[in-house]
């Protein structure tokens, strides 16, 4: 008996050696569920959350942005900049949008990429009717687009010259959308959550965000609680929706989070080395409290997850 346990407390020690070395957490999450939605290169694919490599195409996208899924889960939208023949226009950038249900994809055509740079993320209505996005980086201007007919209204916000919005993501109330208004020149000290209300340009509820640098993804849980949020510097932060509770989540080197459907877990774009020196980059799951994480796939990123 004293020497099975020895030869038990060997192999633990050994396991926990490991664990150390490589980052990777052993254990198995076994209460993951849902699926992903992905970016490898320029590829946007589709996969169960417990195996990332089982996927399925669904064409190609822009690779500096992420596929998002509607709240209902059968459906996601993604950005494409796509060639063209047409006279004095070289490329224009459509949204296109995969009904997984029913098989099906809608293409809406925002504009010409002369006129137009859609480099930043897209957010969805509740209702599942209207997806929000930036026009381009410093333009202060939000377009929303009608998702069953394609038309689209404009907003226009005035601000200081120098200030701009980053990211934006509509809470699931349906009646305000976050959004991160920053400077060119000062990041660490001039960089805000707001709240607007749809179609609107009045800010409201300020949530004072002094840490880090430009924010780049905003996400916010199912119910409206919390919010992610992650800087240009890798850094991942939950705030509540009142403000409150501001915190980091430690031991993880990533950007681009978003939340399991329980808010219990988060998945992001990272890195993490493995055997003392090598860099892995690829799509990682933690607890909200960063105490474990694991790879679920190597040289993919940019996700969603419902």
């Amino acid at each position: 008996m004293k020497a099975k346990l020895i030869f038990i407390l060997i192999v633990a020690m050994t396991v926990g050696c490991k664990n150390t070395e490589n980052e990777f957490p052993q254990e198995i999450y076994h209460d993951l569920v849902g699926n992903v939605i992905f970016m490898r290169g320029r590829r946007l694919e589709m996969a169960n959350v417990n195996s990332m490599n089982n996927s399925t195409y669904h064409g190609n996208a822009t690779d500096h942005t992420r596929p998002v899924w509607a709240h209902e889960g059968t459906r996601f939208a993604a950005i494409e900049m796509v060639s063209s023949e047409a006279s004095g226009m070289s490329a224009y950038f459509e949204i296109k949008i995969i009904d997984v249900e029913n098989d099906s994809v809608t293409h809406w055509k925002i504009g010409d990429s002369k006129n137009i740079n859609l480099h930043g993320p897209l957010t969805w209505s509740p209702d599942g009717l209207t997806i929000a996005f930036l026009e381009g980086q410093g333009s202060n201007e939000i377009i929303y687009l009608d998702t069953q007919n394609g038309d689209t209204v404009h907003t226009k916000f005035s601000m200081d010259l120098g200030r701009y919005i980053t990211t934006l993501a509509w809470h699931p109330d349906g009646k305000r959308i976050a959004v991160n208004i920053s400077t060119w020149r000062d990041f660490q000290h001039d960089n805000n959550i707001w709240m607007i209300e749809p179609f609107d340009t009045n800010l409201k509820n300020h949530i004072p965000v002094t840490t880090g640098g430009r924010i780049q993804f905003l996400d916010w849980n199912s119910d409206g609680s919390k919010l992610l949020y992650s800087y240009s510097n890798d850094d991942i932060f939950i705030i509540n929706s009142d403000g409150s509770g501001h915190r980091k989540i430690p031991n993880i080197n990533g950007h681009a989070p978003c939340w399991s459907r329980d808010g219990e877990y988060i998945l992001y774009t990272g890195t993490a080395g493995t055997s003392g020196s090598t860099l892995i980059f690829g799509i990682f799951v933690t607890d909200i409290n960063g105490s474990s994480k694991k790879l679920l796939l190597e040289n993919a990123g940019y996700c969603d997850w419902y």
